[in-house]
This record gives structure tokens, sequence and C-alpha cells, in this order.
């Protein structure tokens, strides 16, 4: 069952990480895009480009 939700965490430098998911590649890896601020809601009005 694959997860659903939101992937923004804090980090140590007080910033926040959106991650989500580009594609994945020939050899079956997920890509990933990230997106980072200092502000929760900052992070998560970019998150949903």
């Amino acid at each position: 069952m694959a997860r659903h939700g939101e992937n923004i965490y804090k980090r140590k430098d007080g910033r926040y990480e959106g991650r989500y998911v580009i594609g994945k590649t020939p050899s079956g890896r997920t890509r990933f895009g990230y997106v980072y601020g200092y502000q929760y809601a900052e992070v998560k009005k970019e998150y949903r480009i």
C-alpha cells in the first residue's frame, strides 16, 4: 500500500523541507523534487504546484 499525504519536515537548520515524487528512473528508483522554506505555510503553498 502506497503512502499518501504531505512530506513536509522541519530540518535541523530550522528550515522546512517538502519532498514530492517526480517520477521513476529506468532502473526503477524514485526521483524526488524538493521545496525549502523558513515557514511551514510557505512550503505548503509551493508544494502543490
